[in-house]
């Protein structure tokens, strides 16, 4: 944490017959993230965060994972939210498959309301759109696309 409104993290790991099912198989794992938080004027925040990870098999495989996200709330009212996140992963059809990249976004918002000195009452929509490869979409039914609604209660 350089600084007050950054942290970084890097991580490693050499992991041993991780997977009961296939327990010749090792992996070296690796991550790296950074994420960012700032407080606005009038009381709100924006805050965002970004990730990698890579998954190095024993098989020779090599997968990544990225991830995005961010949050920006300008009032005690509301909240506006965004993920986006991509993988590549050979366990969606036949385990230890061709790998295959998928990715999902998802965008939404939630408006509270405080109820109490220490309850606030929340509610949000959030909806998604997934992205899969030509290969996939008869199992999965295409790019499917969702959304849904949700009530909150935070207590503190």
């Amino acid at each position: 944490t350089p600084t007050p409104n950054w942290s970084f993290q890097i991580s490693w790991a050499d992991i041993e017959s991780p997977e009961a099912l296939h327990p010749d198989d090792d992996e070296e794992r690796v991550s790296a993230s950074a994420l960012y938080a700032r407080q606005l004027s009038g009381g709100g925040w924006v805050a965002a965060t970004f990730a990698y990870a890579n998954k190095e098999r024993s098989d020779g495989v090599s997968l990544d994972a990225w991830l995005a996200e961010a949050a920006y709330r300008p009032n005690a009212d509301w909240t506006l939210f965004a993920r986006g996140e991509a993988i590549e992963t050979d366990e969606l059809g036949a385990h230890h498959g061709p790998a295959e990249n998928v990715a999902r976004l998802s965008l939404g918002a939630i408006r509270d309301w405080r109820v109490s000195e220490n309850a606030v009452i929340g509610v949000g929509l959030v909806g998604q759109a997934h992205f899969t490869p030509d290969a996939l979409e008869p199992a999965y039914g295409g790019d499917p696309a969702g959304g849904m609604a949700f009530v909150r209660l935070r207590i503190g």
